[in-house]
């Protein structure tokens, strides 16, 4: 697994986003609820998600990002639908829309997270991290580990 800034159409991904010094990302179940809500929105149309880790400090995502052409369409059918014009750039560079959806995910999610807690400023520390598997044996392994962290914090 290795960190990256452009993504690949077809590849396996790591999400992980950590909260700031002050605040949790996640105080409920009702916010990782919206937050899985929010998520499938804004992403479900570029991205196969495997699992996902949650802990009062952030989270990690697994996933796949969808085709090439099935990015650019959904990208072109979004445009359209918002009646905003198509960014040349990012069909050159498939990456761009995924990047602009998770900072448009992020960014309605700590709105949303804000407002229900009365507060205002920044939820998260940094930028969300992404790391890239070298293939599907590599992803399920890290899967594999995740799950049994997993059990062991609930036992």
């Amino acid at each position: 697994m290795k960190r990256i800034h452009e993504f690949q159409a077809e590849g396996y991904y790591l999400f992980e986003s950590m909260s700031g010094a002050r605040s949790c990302y996640f105080e409920s179940e009702k916010e990782i609820s919206i937050f899985k809500k929010l998520w499938s929105r804004y992403m479900s149309s570029y991205t196969e998600t495997y699992k996902q880790y949650f802990s009062s400090e952030g989270y990690q995502i697994l996933l796949k990002i969808k085709s090439v052409s099935i990015i650019h369409k959904r990208y072109i059918n979004r445009c359209k639908k918002k009646k905003k014009e198509l960014n040349p750039i990012f069909l050159k560079e498939t990456w761009r829309i995924i990047s602009e959806q998770v900072r448009i995910f992020h960014s309605v999610y700590a709105k949303t997270i804000n407002v229900i807690r009365g507060r205002e400023g920044v939820l998260v520390k940094n930028r969300y991290r992404r790391y890239y598997f070298d293939g599907y044996e590599e992803f399920k392994e890290y899967e594999r580990k995740m799950d049994e962290e997993e059990r062991i914090k609930t036992q």
